[in-house]
């Protein structure tokens, strides 16, 4: 949670790009392989008054610094562990799968139990998410680049009718 560095910005931007790339190819690939649909997070779009649907999204806004903080209570203790018994770079990567895959499980409730969604759209997507951690030396990289890429998906869904 300590400070970012220098020229993080733009390791954050590149993340949420990338993250948008996997996310739908992703879903394509999904579709193409096992003509599934996909469901529609069910927390994501809220109706209401328009003070609601603020509120909606700065309470999405605490709960995904909270869904960050779970991943990386994951990943950071596993990749030391690992780190023991294999190359920093090659503990990391383990670290950041199985993290990441856990990260889609939290997901299955809201997305009906659909586990390629959850898995691989969700899941493994957020791979560029864990790779702004250590590029920027903080979990706030991870934590802004995850809140911007959910609030361009939520917020056409909230208030564009």
């Amino acid at each position: 949670m300590g400070k970012m560095e220098k020229g993080s910005w733009k390791i954050i931007f590149w993340s949420i790009i990338l993250t948008f790339i996997t996310s739908f190819a992703t879903m394509a690939l999904g579709n193409l392989l096992f003509h599934t649909g996909f469901v529609e997070n069910s927390n994501a779009v809220h109706t209401g008054p328009i003070l609601a649907r603020i509120q909606h999204l700065v309470l999405l806004s605490i709960s995904l610094i909270g869904e960050e903080l779970i991943t990386a209570s994951v990943a950071f203790p596993l990749y030391h562990l690992l780190a023991e018994k294999m190359s920093s770079k090659q503990a990391w990567i383990i670290a950041g799968l199985i993290s990441a895959i856990l990260f889609g499980l939290m997901h299955l409730k809201i997305y009906h139990g659909n586990l390629y969604q959850c898995i691989v759209v969700i899941g493994l997507t957020r791979l560029p998410f864990n790779y702004a951690w250590r590029k920027t030396n903080s979990l706030w990289g991870g934590i802004i680049g995850h809140i911007i890429y959910d609030l361009v998906i939520f917020i056409p869904a909230m208030f564009i009718v």
